[in-house]
């Protein structure tokens, strides 16, 4: 990245903190939210019903929370708010490798604004985020998981292939693996299951 645009990222981002602007973190991928939801929709009725959350833990104890509607289903749009993890950034959490700066791979693992997710977070779509919808995407699904329960070879760390095991990890590998390396390891995946 040029010095210059990292300058121009660098006083966006400060500009954010010291406006205490909320944002969005990514968490469970969003490039393929639609496969992790088609995973988990066993059935294929296009929601996801409790029966089936409980394929995830986090997922099920969460669904509550993410069932906007009280219709009892999550419906894409309720799964994408959901998956839509919103949280205040602080420069330290942003600069995970702690150099000072934060990379552009870094600024993608903290992901775009409220305003740039305010679509992905209006889940009935009404035009306005509701305090359910604002709630419901401020859950992180990895935040009651371990990560050796992925971690078939237990080596301490992630690869794309144990990845599969979880639709939510599997989507998101690359903002989870944020030093690109091609592994999650456990500070990363620590990282990731901070509030």
């Amino acid at each position: 990245m040029k010095l210059s645009n990292r300058i121009i990222a660098l006083a966006a981002i400060l500009g954010l903190l010291a406006t205490g602007c909320t944002t969005t973190r990514n968490i469970t991928g969003f490039i393929g939210r639609d496969t992790a939801f088609n995973k988990l929709d066993a059935d294929g009725d296009g929601v996801i019903s409790e029966q089936e959350a409980l394929k995830l833990p986090a997922l099920y104890t969460s669904f509550s929370r993410a069932d906007t509607d009280q219709d009892n289903n999550l419906s894409k749009a309720e799964f994408k708010a959901l998956t839509t993890r919103l949280t205040a950034i602080e420069f330290s959490r942003a600069d995970f490798n702690g150099d000072g700066a934060i990379s552009e791979r870094e600024a993608n693992a903290v992901g775009p604004s409220l305003k740039e997710a305010f679509d992905r977070v209006d889940a009935d779509n009404d035009g306005g985020v509701s305090q359910s919808e604002y709630r419901a995407a401020t859950v992180n699904l990895l935040k009651d998981t371990q990560l050796s329960e992925f971690d078939q070879d237990k080596d301490g760390v992630l690869d794309r292939d144990e990845a599969k095991n979880n639709p939510f990890i599997a989507d998101n590998f690359d903002s989870l693996d944020i030093d690109g390396n091609g592994l999650i390891s456990a500070e990363e995946y620590r990282w990731a299951q901070q509030d």
